[in-house]
């Protein structure tokens, strides 16, 4: 793509941008690469029900979250400074001529908005230092800054009752802006508004055990760093901004949600900086991050649970890491492709627990060392513990255990405090992961795509994707696909699922289902675990397991599987005859890899199987993500 250079230029109002334009490397921000589709630049776009074609793909490179990455750059290669600003300004320029306000792909969901508008923040701060700004793109980078703060204003994505993370976005989205704009009258309306729904939104998307209601362990992240992100901007107010927060005339905010009263942001404006947020706040967020670093496993992943689309609020570093060549096969390509060297590692949590460690009065050393520590000031507020032997978390409706070197997570509950979609949900009910040292055994397998491909899409989410009993015609939740709505829901009437035992070394858990009855029993022992699942119901079922793809198996006989890992040998046993069949896996959006599930037929309302480690290899494997 390549415009009329003096036109563009001429829409900046600087007709010498035409020189820096001739440079620029244009990208087509509205096209799907993989399907091939393209949207029209018009006022209003769809991007539903469209068989194919997947807007995620162009709202991942609008979302600039590779602008910051440039700015790190510059500053640890200055021999490069030039280089990689004038990369910055073409990227820049070529968005804002490319994509006008509220026309495009772009602009057809707030939420991407929001996103970008924080990247563009947060790179433009990062290369604040280096002295080269010229004072018209300066101008130009803040009054698009500023008309995607109004863009949000008139199009907050809130729902009295089915609002989740996009609403939660547009919110730490116009408190960033409000902060970042202080000479802009509404600015401070953005401000207060921000900063008054972000105290409310916490306490009501995050659960009490302090995870997301959007039954989402990867969703958790991303809200996560919203508000870690949003509190941070929020704790760095001056005291003059603060004054603003309590004195904004009301007729500057013009949205379908009003501002917060009067007193609220008088609050707002007390010396000290708890006092900006409700004590239940701090509560509920210390629940979030101590949600995050219980589920985190030995590798720094943390257990799939619901949908995962590789989405972040910013992506200060990507965590880069080798793609074994042992493994290049397992990974499905297009037709020609061969695999690259090393990858982009979706699942990693240890940034995010980086973010954290600015809020945290004590953290563990791991987190200190993340990029994503130094990227606001200290504010030791939270009071973090290390996990526990056994966590409980009985409202998201998970369990983790932590013994002589296993991880094992347990799917359970959390029906009661959903969000009321059950979008970002699976069918995964007393599903199980299991980690041996920072090596996956059992994984979940993710989420793939969304309305790309309604087939996989549910395929993914559905009981049989799941380590779990797998019922003959039955899924444990209904789900449909006539349209892209229909993708982002699951209905849950007349199914229980509910804790029965948590201790240490035991679990029992039970899933009601109209149709049938599954109960599982977990021993945890020195060597393993033994499970019991005890099912009632009229038609044939099935226990699966999926294997990571870098574990390797050998088949000793009908009941006897090996399953080898750099981490040790482990041997699966069962009480039926055992069969490996081919199966997916996606560590994140659009990436999927072909591996292995063990799968046991329940006879006579019973199966028992144990996995035990035969062999540790005590060599310690280097940590993914370095």
């Amino acid at each position: 793509l390549r415009p009329n250079l003096h036109q563009l230029a001429a829409a900046l109002g600087d007709s010498g941008y035409a020189q820096l334009l001739t440079d620029c490397q244009w990208l087509d921000w509205q096209k799907d690469v993989f399907s091939g589709y393209r949207w029209e630049k018009g006022d209003y776009v769809s991007w539903r029900n469209l068989p194919g074609a997947d807007p995620k793909v162009p709202w991942e490179l609008g979302r600039l979250q590779f602008l910051p990455i440039l700015a790190i750059l510059a500053h640890l290669e200055p021999a490069k400074v030039q280089q990689f600003w004038e990369q910055f300004r073409c990227v820049v320029l070529d968005f804002f001529l490319q994509n006008p306000v509220g026309q495009g792909i772009q602009w057809a969901s707030p939420l991407e908005v929001a996103v970008r508008s924080f990247s563009l923040l947060l790179a433009a701060g990062l290369f604040h230092h280096q002295q080269l700004w010229e004072e018209s793109l300066e101008r130009l980078l803040w009054r698009r800054i500023a008309e995607h703060g109004l863009f949000l204003m008139h199009r907050l994505e809130w729902n009295a009752g089915l609002r989740g993370n996009h609403y939660l976005g547009d919110v730490v989205a116009l408190l960033s802006i409000g902060a970042a704009l202080g000479g802009y009258p509404v600015a401070a309306a953005w401000l207060a508004f921000g900063i008054s729904e972000l105290a409310s939104e916490v306490l009501y998307q995050f659960l009490p055990d302090g995870g997301n209601w959007e039954g989402s362990t990867y969703y958790h992240r991303f809200a996560l760093e919203m508000v870690l992100a949003g509190t941070a901007v929020a704790l760095g107010l001056s005291p003059e901004q603060r004054h603003t927060v309590a004195t904004v005339p009301r007729h500057l905010w013009r949205s379908e949600r009003p501002l917060p009263p009067g007193r609220w942001r008088e609050q707002v404006a007390s010396v000290g900086t708890e006092s900006m947020f409700p004590a239940a706040y701090w509560e509920r967020l210390q629940a979030a991050v101590q949600f995050a670093a219980a589920i985190t496993k030995p590798n720094g992943y943390a257990p799939q649970i619901g949908d995962h689309d590789s989405g972040r609020w910013l992506k200060l570093i990507p965590r880069f890491v080798p793609l074994a060549s042992a493994q290049s096969h397992t990974y499905e390509l297009p037709e020609g492709e061969s695999i690259a060297e090393i990858g982009e590692e979706h699942r990693d949590f240890r940034p995010t627990l980086g973010l954290a460690a600015t809020l945290c009065c004590r953290c563990p050393e791991e987190w200190e060392q993340q990029p994503e520590a130094f990227l606001f000031p200290r504010y030791p507020i939270l009071e973090i513990r290390e996990p526990a032997a056994v966590e409980w978390f009985p409202d998201f409706g998970l369990v983790v255990y932590r013994w002589n070197g296993f991880f094992l997570a347990v799917r359970c509950g959390g029906l009661e405090r959903l969000h009321p979609s059950g979008g970002h949900a699976h069918c995964d009910q007393l599903s199980l992961e299991l980690c041996l040292g920072t090596s996956d055994v059992f994984v979940d397998p993710g989420t793939y795509c969304y309305t790309a491909s309604p087939e996989w899409r549910n395929r993914f989410r559905a009981t049989a994707a799941h380590n779990t009993l797998v019922v003959s015609g039955e899924e444990q939740f209904r789900f449909f696909e006539h349209s892209s709505e229909a993708l982002f829901w699951l209905f849950r009437r007349g199914v229980q699922a509910r804790a029965l035992i948590v201790q240490e070394r035991e679990f029992v858990g039970e899933f009601l289902h109209p149709r049938y009855r599954h109960r599982r029993h977990l021993y945890l022992l020195p060597d393993g675990v033994e499970g019991r699942d005890i099912y009632e119901g009229p038609a044939p079922a099935v226990c699966s397991f999926n294997l990571a793809p870098e574990v390797r198996i050998g088949v000793c006989s009908t009941t006897e599987v090996l399953c080898h890992t750099e981490a040790g040998t482990l041997r699966f046993c069962g009480s039926a005859p055992i069969e490996c069949i081919p199966s997916f896996f996606s560590s994140g959006y659009y990436v999927r890899q072909r591996t292995h599930c063990i799968r046991l037929p329940v006879t006579n309302g019973e199966l028992r199987w144990r996995i035990q480690l035969l062999e540790k290899i005590t060599v310690p494997c280097p940590r993914p993500g370095r």
